[in-house]
């Protein structure tokens, strides 16, 4: 923790807040302003928006999905840890153990053949 906060955390701001300078700078010089279309463009767009906001609002983004993914990562792993999870995990596992997975329509077969995954 001390490692990503201490090193990691200021490198990364210090990247972050050049690309925004940098793409700012490019769309000064552009004659007919036009926004990049997508998250950054968008708020540089905003003339209110200082580049430590920008730098705020993009580092929300990014944690806030890295955070989402790893709680429900750790919600799906102690699901299937649980007992009574086990022969549902197994009897699914048993109904796809060798199936054709090469085709968009063959996974799809699988999937309908499994009411939990319809």
């Amino acid at each position: 923790y001390r490692r990503v906060t201490e090193t990691l955390l200021p490198g990364l701001r210090a990247l972050v807040l050049e690309l925004i300078a940098k793409r700012r700078e490019e769309l000064s010089e552009e004659e007919d302003n036009m926004v990049a279309a997508d998250l950054l463009g968008v708020l540089l767009s905003s003339k209110v928006l200082s580049d430590e906001d920008i730098l705020a609002v993009l580092f929300d983004v990014v944690i806030a999905g890295s955070d989402t993914t790893a709680s429900t990562i750790t919600a799906a792993l102690f699901l299937l840890y649980q007992p009574q999870q086990k022969q549902l995990l197994e009897s699914i596992l048993d109904e796809v153990h060798g199936a054709d997975l090469t085709t968009i329509e063959s996974i799809n077969d699988v999937r309908a053949s499994l009411p939990v995954l319809s």
